[in-house]
């Protein structure tokens, strides 16, 4: 039956919404890491920032007509090298590499907002 329901999609506006909520996220890692407060930022990094990419990537797939799971299930096997690794972070809890984690999301959440949506 779950196989049955269709996926929930995003339209322009909620696209451009889950990006106003990811730079929020961001800024809310950025003022957790002037803190010290490094499991709390690396929490956020993958609860909101990593989330919302791979929400965003779905989505953009979707609209491809290309093969897509939700929450990154089965990324790596149905998606390029560049892709997946676009989309995903590896970040030791230190304020530079969170720090660095968190500007690649924003990268890629911008670079998908983009592809969606065609903003510039």
């Amino acid at each position: 039956m779950v196989a049955e329901v269709p996926d929930p999609r995003l339209d322009d506006a909620a696209v451009r919404n889950l990006a106003a909520c990811f730079r929020c996220d961001q800024r809310w890692l950025e003022r957790k890491l002037a803190r010290r407060e490094l499991v709390a930022a690396q929490r956020m990094l993958h609860l909101g920032l990593v989330e919302a990419n791979l929400r965003l990537l779905h989505e953009l797939r979707l609209r491809r007509k290309e093969r897509s799971f939700p929450e990154g299930r089965r990324l790596e096997r149905i998606a390029p090298r560049a892709v997946v690794g676009a989309v995903t972070v590896s970040a030791r809890p230190t304020r530079s590499a969170l720090r660095s984690a968190s500007r690649k999301a924003g990268v890629t959440c911008a670079s998908l907002v983009r592809e969606l949506t065609g903003d510039r």
